[in-house]
């Protein structure tokens, strides 16, 4: 508890290196703590140890079912990190529907890969559920605009103006 204590300080300070030491010995000395792995799995991703992150961030939603979907959302911005549209793909469509990032995440992905059709009902639902997130509404926008629909698109953006 100590060494993962001490990694997340290292972390919150930013430094990094330190903090990646910290967490390898918490990992060794309790290695079914999630926290040692989530923690682990944060650091390696501020320092660009992609694939490591990926590891060590699933082996953390292993062990405990409440950090899943923020593991796989992670991990797939890893995958993109990496140019693995594919893998990343596949990680965030196991994210459940109510992690607002993840789901926002899969639709983005669908806006920007010619599948706006796909996103509109991910954006629609998540409208329905967070009306006060104006990305969402620009997000629609871009997607109603792809599919031709330039006064829903021109809405969706005034709406997105007037949100805090």
């Amino acid at each position: 508890a100590d060494m993962l204590a001490l990694g997340q300080a290292y972390a919150v300070y930013g430094f990094f290196p330190e903090s990646d030491q910290c967490l390898q010995r918490a990992i060794a000395l309790r290695p079914e703590a999630a926290a040692n792995w989530f923690w682990s799995g944060l650091v390696l991703n501020r320092l660009g140890q992609t694939a490591r992150s990926t590891e060590r961030l699933l082996e953390a939603a292993r062990l405990d079912p409440d950090r899943v979907d923020e593991c796989r959302y992670i991990a797939a911005r890893n995958h993109l990190r990496d140019d693995s549209l594919a893998k990343a793909e596949d990680e965030v469509r196991q994210i459940g529907p109510d992690h607002l990032a993840g789901q926002y995440l899969l639709a983005y992905l669908m806006v920007h890969t010619d599948r706006s059709a796909e996103a509109m009902p991910i954006l629609d639902r998540l409208i329905a559920r967070f009306a006060q997130v104006h990305r969402l509404y620009q997000l629609r926008a871009r997607a109603e605009e792809l599919l031709g629909d330039d006064e829903a698109a021109r809405r969706d953006r005034e709406t997105a103006e007037r949100s805090v």
